[in-house]
């Protein structure tokens, strides 16, 4: 014995709302999640702005060698330090840090090794101790526009944690 099953019309609009009720949710979802992530990216960005003119400007003040231009996007551009010194404090780096909310390193160019290296930095290891004297890395992001005199605003991987740089 067959049954047949008939589907009313009230039933099937009811089917078809909910079906394009969770197709319009989806849609909405993946919208708002792509929105929220862009401006995250954005307000990331701009807090790495903020925090490389803090970073400048505190350097700046410590060596007035150092010369710097903020540029209509609101990055440090032209930034010249023709003898960046040895560090035997990190005063500076820790002030920068305290100020902008975030770590700081000033890097030497090393032609021995054919890498930066920091001379100074306000990023430790779990036990505290500075990472002053490594390398940027050959693979670090910033490494090329660096080499090539312009800023970098991105992420970095290092030293087993990401960083905003």
């Amino acid at each position: 014995m067959k049954y047949k099953v008939t589907v009313g019309l009230a039933a099937r609009l009811t089917m078809i709302s909910l079906v394009m009720f969770v197709i319009m949710s989806c849609v909405g979802f993946y919208s708002a999640n792509r929105s929220l992530g862009t401006v995250i990216s954005h307000e990331m960005d701009e807090q790495v702005r903020l925090a490389a003119r803090v970073t400048a400007t505190v350097a700046a003040e410590s060596f007035p060698d150092l010369t710097f231009k903020i540029d209509d996007a609101g990055d440090v551009v032209n930034a010249v330090w023709d003898k960046i010194p040895d560090f035997t404090s990190h005063e500076m780096v820790d002030e920068a840090r305290k100020l902008a909310g975030t770590e700081f390193s000033v890097l030497r160019w090393d032609p021995a090794r054919n890498d930066f290296f920091r001379v100074t930095t306000s990023i430790h290891d779990d036990a505290g101790k500075r990472y002053d004297g490594s390398a940027l890395g050959l693979d670090h992001p910033a490494r090329g526009p660096i080499l090539e005199g312009k800023p970098y605003i991105g992420r970095a991987y290092l030293f087993g944690e990401w960083y905003s740089v």
